[in-house]
C-alpha cells in the first residue's frame, strides 16, 4: 500500500511539473520578462519652445527587434488625449493583420475628398478598415493630427465598436473644427486602430495610416518618428498653442511573438517665463526680472524665479529670455 501511495505521489508530482512547464512555454506573460521594451524622455522638463524627445527600443534577449508594432499614447495634465501613434520599429511585419485600416482620406460633409481647408472651417475624415478573421473583434480608431511642424493639435477618437467577421466598414466623421489660428501649411492626420487604448493595455492591430490636407498653403512636413532598426525616436515642437503646461505621461506596449512589453514615462512642460504662474507673459513677469536685475543668491534683492536660465544670477540674459517669449499664453492645469 506504502510503495502505491509513493507511486502515485510521483506521478501526480510529475503531472504537475508537466503542467507547470507548459503552462510557462505557453502563458505570454511567463515570458514578458525577455521581451524588454522602453520609452524615456530626452529630458525631465521642457520649456515652451523647445522639442519634446522620446527615446525608445524594443529587444528581445537582448537582440534590437526590427519588425514588431508598437503602440503609444500620451496623455496631458488633464488626463486627455495628447497623442497617439502606432509604428513598427523598423521594417513592416510580414504577419497578416487580423484588423486593419485600409484607407483614410479628408472630405467635405457629404464624404467627398477634399484636401484644402481654411483656418476655422470644419473639415471630415472618411475612412476604411477591414476584420480580415473569421471572428468579430471589438475597435477603437483613434485620429491624431499634426501641423506641418509636427505640432500635433488635436487627437480624438473616431470609432468605437464591433466589426464582423469579414467585413469591411466605411464611415465619415464631420465636423472636425480647425482652429482659427491654425498654422498654415501641408498637415497630416494619422488613424490607428486598437483592441483598447494603450493607457489601459490595448494594442494596435496594425501600423497607422495616414492622410495629408492643406490649410490655406501647403508646406513641407516634418517627420516626427524616426525608426532605425528596433529604435524609436518622437519629436515635436513645443511652439503652437495654447499648451498646457504640467506633467505628461507616455504609454507604450507592444506584442510581439507571443511576448508582452510595456513602458511608460512622465515629463514636465513649463513656461519658464512665466514667473508669476498665471498663464501668460506679460509686463508684470519683465517687472518681477527687473526688479531682481544684478542680483546674486544673498542679496538683498535676490529672486530666484527671476534667474531663468539657471546661472546664479540676474542679468542681460534673463531679461532676453522674458522678452523673447512676451505675449505667450498657456494652460494651467489646476
Amino acid at each position: 500500500m506504502g510503495r502505491k501511495l509513493k507511486k502515485c505521489t510521483f506521478l501526480l508530482k510529475s503531472i504537475m511539473l508537466l503542467i507547470f512547464v507548459l503552462f510557462n512555454l505557453l502563458n505570454p506573460a511567463s515570458k514578458a520578462a525577455s521581451l524588454i521594451l522602453t520609452v524615456t524622455s530626452s529630458k525631465q522638463q521642457y520649456n515652451i519652445g523647445d522639442q519634446v524627445g522620446l527615446v525608445g527600443n524594443l529587444t528581445q534577449d537582448g537582440t534590437l527587434v526590427t519588425d514588431a508594432l508598437i503602440s503609444l499614447e500620451i496623455r496631458d495634465p488633464k488626463n486627455e488625449l495628447f497623442m497617439i501613434r502606432a509604428f513598427t520599429t523598423g521594417q513592416s511585419s510580414q504577419a497578416k493583420q487580423a484588423v486593419e485600416i485600409t484607407n483614410i482620406i479628408t472630405c467635405d460633409s457629404n464624404g467627398n475628398p477634399k484636401s484644402t481647408f481654411n483656418r476655422g472651417d470644419a473639415m471630415g475624415f472618411k475612412i476604411s478598415f477591414k476584420n480580415n478573421m473569421l471572428t468579430q473583434y471589438h475597435v477603437i480608431i483613434t485620429v491624431n493630427m499634426f501641423y506641418c511642424n509636427a505640432a500635433p493639435f488635436k487627437a480624438f477618437i473616431a470609432y468605437n465598436g464591433s466589426i464582423d467577421a469579414g467585413q469591411e466598414i466605411t464611415f465619415t466623421i464631420w465636423p472636425i473644427m480647425l482652429p482659427s489660428n491654425a498654422l498654415a501649411g501641408t498637415a497630416v492626420a494619422y488613424a490607428c486602430i486598437f483592441n483598447k487604448m494603450p493607457s489601459e493595455g490595448g494594442l494596435a492591430y496594425s501600423p497607422e495610416r495616414n492622410a495629408t490636407f492643406n490649410i490655406i498653403y501647403p508646406s513641407k512636413i516634418k517627420e516626427t518618428i524616426i525608426i532605425d532598426s528596433g529604435k524609436f525616436n518622437i519629436t515635436y515642437p513645443l511652439t503652437t498653442g495654447p499648451i498646457i503646461v504640467g506633467n505628461y505621461t507616455a504609454y507604450a506596449k507592444t506584442y510581439y511573438n507571443y511576448y508582452l512589453a510595456f513602458s511608460t514615462c512622465t515629463y514636465n512642460v513649463q513656461l519658464k517665463s512665466d514667473v508669476n504662474n498665471d498663464g501668460k507673459v506679460d509686463a508684470k513677469d519683465i517687472a518681477i526680472v527687473c526688479k531682481a536685475f544684478g542680483t546674486k543668491p544673498g542679496d538683498t534683492r535676490w529672486n530666484p524665479v527671476a534667474d531663468l536660465n539657471g546661472d546664479g544670477k540676474v542679468d542681460a540674459k534673463d531679461i532676453a529670455i522674458v522678452c523673447k517669449s512676451f505675449g505667450i499664453t498657456v494652460i494651467i492645469d489646476p
